[in-house]
């Protein structure tokens, strides 16, 4: 990505960098309210295991603290009834977790 796309961010510290500048740039703007961040989550929602639980976890943890607001994913299934167990899992088991950061 990063040789297509120069200003491409592909670290979790380069999305810090540029979040920390954006809050400068509200400052100075007057602005100081509360901003979103939202990417999409670089670890896929792949299975529905405590790998994958604790894989997501501890990415959005790093996100957290480089201040994303919200995570996008993807919930695998080719079934409707497949994407809602999927759904169900990951609000039981991931979800009261993320909820803590």
């Amino acid at each position: 990505v990063g040789e297509r796309h120069p200003d491409a961010i592909t670290t979790v510290a380069q999305l810090k960098e540029r979040v920390d500048a954006i809050g400068e740039m509200r400052a100075a703007a007057g602005r100081t309210g509360h901003f979103d961040i939202s990417p999409m989550s670089p670890v896929p929602v792949t299975a529905r295991t405590a790998e994958v639980a604790d894989r997501f976890l501890a990415s959005a943890t790093e996100l957290a603290a480089a201040g994303v607001t919200w995570v996008g994913l993807g919930m695998p299934g080719e079934e409707t009834s497949e994407i809602c167990d999927n759904l169900a899992w990951f609000g039981e088991a991931v979800l009261p977790q993320l909820h803590a950061l």
